[in-house]
């Protein structure tokens, strides 16, 4: 991913997070329609840090933090509708069984 220099963005903003964290700043991930980020909330207003390095000043409606575990099941649900589109059905099956392990899947689960 950092040798072809792309990624997929939520996996970018996850790494961005990792380097932030150990560099001792307190951020977090966040999404909106658009994209991933990392960046910090201030009283509801965002300041986040876009991939491909432009800082951005979002507020609320779209921006949403993220913890983990929702990091992981967007990824997850996301590789799982993408090999099941593609054919590999078994894979994709294997995605789903991995989400259902999340704290967060128990919650988004209807019923």
């Amino acid at each position: 991913m950092l040798a072809r220099r792309h990624g997929h963005p939520a996996l970018l903003a996850v790494v961005a997070h990792e380097l932030a964290r150990r560099a001792g700043l307190g951020v977090d991930v966040f999404s909106s329609p658009t994209g991933w980020y990392v960046g910090c909330d201030d009283r509801g207003r965002f300041a986040l840090l876009a991939l491909g390095g432009a800082a951005v000043d979002i507020t609320p409606p779209g921006v949403r933090r993220h913890c983990a575990h929702e990091v992981a099941f967007a990824v997850l649900s996301g590789l799982q509708y993408s090999l099941c589109a593609s054919g590999e059905h078994d894979a994709a099956a294997h995605m789903a069984a991995l989400r259902e392990h999340l704290p967060v899947a128990r919650l988004a689960a209807p019923g």
